[in-house]
């Protein structure tokens, strides 16, 4: 019979080939019209300046390319705090509309979900810290055309848990038919300071349930997939990081806490809390 982490591991390998398939991940690569930003906005955060929240929570995965075995490694928690920055701007093909964030992350057991500041990989046998970053605001700017990114002189680049010469895009698109969905691409490649180059590529879809009826901010899910290729997770074996998340918007951050463990956000991102209560 199939254990817990076969099933998770199935579970992971279809989510990173179906997303990567999907006609809607060639589509979020076409330049969408101003109407997707719109979309994006409202469904991501808010068209206005209300702050709004996400609590995203994963599994992390290797999935060794020589022969395909996926192995869960560690669970992953991330809160978050969202606002529009010129919103009124939004349908001004020439003008750019910031998103400001504030996240911090989490890293949790596999099978408890307990707070862990590192695992054990199953296939070297090896204890791993688990990559966290202290919370800190960012804002990232999306065009007419739905695109942002930043290179190597931007201060933003530290926010990522890759060192090294780093360069980013990212383009939103419609995922599917109707505006009740969106798609977010964004990639990073990163040179080491050893010389080795990685890629991180994220698929981020943001969903909802309700109609365009004109509010500045929807109830929204978002499924997120991230691929991090030319792991060494896997000692002398090719290996990629795959982690599949999904998560949801709250209207407070008392909300989103709630959802995440106050405890447990408290305990591993005291100042996300101090600085979310203004932000």
């Amino acid at each position: 019979m199939p254990t817990r982490r076969d099933l998770l591991a199935d579970a992971a390998l279809a989510a990173a080939v179906g997303a990567l398939l999907s006609p809607s991940f060639a589509a979020a690569l076409n330049a969408p019209p101003l109407a997707t930003r719109r979309a994006f906005f409202r469904i991501r955060a808010a068209t206005d300046a209300r702050t709004v929240f996400w609590y995203t929570q994963g599994v992390k995965y290797l999935l060794t390319t020589d022969d395909l075995a996926v192995v869960p490694l560690h669970q992953f928690g991330m809160i978050s705090a969202l606002r529009t920055d010129r919103g009124d701007m939004l349908d001004d093909a020439g003008a750019t509309v910031l998103l400001r964030t504030l996240e911090g992350g989490m890293g949790l057991d596999l099978d408890t979900g307990a707070l862990a500041k590192d695992f054990v990989n199953p296939l070297t046998g090896e204890r791993e810290p688990i990559a966290t970053s202290a919370a800190r605001p960012l804002a990232y700017a999306f065009d007419g055309q739905g695109r942002h990114g930043f290179g190597a002189d931007d201060p933003r680049r530290a926010a990522s848990s890759i060192s090294g010469t780093l360069h980013a895009r990212s383009m939103i698109g419609p995922a599917g038919a109707h505006g009740a969905a969106v798609e977010e691409i964004f990639a990073i490649t990163a040179k080491t300071a050893a010389g080795e180059t990685r890629t991180l590529r994220e698929l981020n879809t943001y969903i909802t349930d309700a109609d365009d009826d004109g509010g500045s901010s929807a109830p929204a899910v978002r499924k997120r997939m991230v691929v991090l290729r030319n792991w060494t997770g896997g000692g002398n074996r090719p290996a990629l990081s795959v982690s599949t998340y999904e998560g949801r918007k709250f209207a407070t951050l008392d909300e989103a806490l709630a959802a995440a463990g106050p405890e447990r956000v408290a305990a591993a991102q005291p100042e996300f809390v101090r600085q979310a209560r203004g932000f």
